[in-house]
């Protein structure tokens, strides 16, 4: 359910998620994880949890 919702949020400005991110993102959004941290956060911006990585923690 999850992975649908983020698949088409992205889609829908042209910002397409590949398989592997947009489970990670559904999987954190199903257990209610907060945050996710990563080195590339935009891969993450617009799925419903927020990225931590190196260019928020300085």
């Amino acid at each position: 359910m999850h992975y649908g919702e983020i698949r088409q949020l992205r889609q829908a400005p042209g910002r397409p998620i590949t398989l592997e991110d947009g489970m990670i993102a559904a999987t954190a959004r199903a257990y209610a994880v907060q945050a996710i941290a990563s080195r590339n956060i935009k891969d993450f911006a617009g799925c419903g949890v927020a990225p931590i990585g190196r260019a928020m923690t300085g």
